[in-house]
């Protein structure tokens, strides 16, 4: 499997499972472009109010409220009136290892839309997530610290891991689609091979697709090299260089793809 965090800088592993980051937004009203990837965001505002897409569904987030994003799950920030956020990201392969006793458990928070999940989240008096606040405003931490922030981390996820599972409303269009996602990389993939990965017809894994992400397949797969391009031209590859390690036409193509995202 292609390593699909690294244009995003994060470097995530075994190794090295969690990463931190603060942001803070001015104030903004226009769409950014969605953030595709198979690692998991936890994400805590500060101060102010963001709106975003997560998924099929738009969510209000203000000061005190916690979130977190399940791999694959498209999500940006379409608005905000000046916001500050601590962001944490995670190797979701790292975490489904830890509580690989309670798979099942973490499968299905991890599979609630995105609106039932904050709220689920968000209804619960979580301890952990005060510890959390420590590392907001401090330079990015050292070894030390960083273990101290991986256990805190799976402190936050023992306390909202859900002990039933049946009740929880929860989208199988994620676990019906998986097989393409964990295929996604620098290649493209058409919808006929992803519906023949997970053993679907086109018409019908066009429609789950739709479901779990609120893209089509062919712009969510798009996206995805997109933002690859733009991680590769980050780093210092020519245009020409990011079309071709992306798998796009030439650079003419990209570079138009790119102005229009």
């Amino acid at each position: 499997m292609p390593n699909n965090v690294e244009f995003f800088n994060w470097k995530l592993n075994a190794a090295n499972p969690v990463t931190v980051m603060n942001i803070s937004y001015g104030k903004l009203k226009n769409i950014r472009r969605p953030d595709i990837h198979s690692a998991i965001h936890l994400g805590l505002v500060i101060q102010g109010e963001n709106c975003g897409r997560f998924g099929r569904d738009e969510l209000r987030l203000t000061a005190g409220d916690v979130y977190l994003t399940s791999p694959w799950e498209p999500h940006q920030t379409t608005e905000s009136s000046g916001a500050n956020l601590l962001l944490i990201t995670l190797d979701a392969r790292s975490l489904e290892e830890f509580f690989s006793n309670f798979k099942e458990n973490l499968s299905v928070l991890l599979r609630m839309p995105p609106s039932a999940r904050m709220e689920y989240i968000n209804s619960r008096k979580i301890e952990s997530a005060e510890k959390l606040l420590w590392f907001a405003g401090k330079e990015p931490p050292s070894p030390l610290e960083k273990l101290r922030l991986w256990h805190t981390v799976l402190e936050f996820f023992m306390e909202i891991l859900p002990e039933q599972t049946g009740d929880l409303p929860a989208n199988d269009d994620y676990r019906k689609v998986l097989p393409v996602l964990e295929k996604l990389g620098n290649k493209m993939i058409t919808l006929e091979e992803g519906a023949r990965l997970c053993n679907l017809s086109a018409s019908r894994f066009s429609v789950l697709f739709k479901n779990f992400s609120g893209l089509s397949f062919g712009r969510y797969e798009r996206n995805f090299r997109l933002n690859g391009a733009a991680g590769a031209i980050r780093r210092g590859a020519t245009l020409k260089e990011a079309a071709a390690e992306w798998d796009f036409c030439d650079k003419s193509h990209l570079a138009r793809l790119l102005k229009e995202f």
